[in-house]
């Protein structure tokens, strides 16, 4: 129902921030492979006339949400309020 939510109009939201899950069968292998290139924990990637993005490996990610402790901060809503499992009590 991505989209389909005036309230969510992403896919995921981690602590305010909003996030689209996008997956496909190669269309990511230019930058899996760049990433893979001196074994980058981190990648920049830019279109000409575009915003900068950084694209993390999910091991990464954790560690940033880790680093920030957001789950300390913003703790996962129960299933009853948001609609999806509540994942608050999972380590």
């Amino acid at each position: 129902m991505s989209g389909a939510l005036a309230d969510f109009p992403c896919d995921v939201q981690i602590a305010g921030l909003l996030g689209e899950c996008k997956r496909s069968r190669k269309q990511c292998t230019r930058l899996y492979n760049a990433l893979e290139q001196g074994g980058a924990d981190i990648l920049f990637v830019r279109d000409d006339h575009k915003k900068t993005l950084a694209v993390l490996p999910w091991e990464t990610w954790a560690l940033v949400l880790e680093w920030c402790e957001l789950a300390k901060k913003f703790p996962a809503e129960p299933e009853s309020e948001v609609g999806g499992p509540d994942y608050s009590a999972e380590e």
